[in-house]
């Protein structure tokens, strides 16, 4: 889902939030690296915003 937006939109968020179940650390570390190669960022690893999966909310 993540790889598709990217595609689909053409742009980067520059912030993703997340909860800090086991499948999220990858996802975390490719934001984070991606926001560096770009240098969208002082310090990319601020992007990322950690939460309970309860508050997580999708929209289309």
């Amino acid at each position: 889902m993540y790889l598709k937006c990217l595609f689909d939109t053409e742009m980067l968020p520059v912030n993703l939030r997340m909860d800090r179940g086991t499948e999220t650390g990858k996802l975390a570390t490719i934001h984070v690296y991606l926001l560096n190669q770009y240098g969208l960022m002082d310090d990319p690893t601020d992007s990322i915003i950690y939460g309970p999966s309860t508050s997580n909310k999708i929209e289309r």
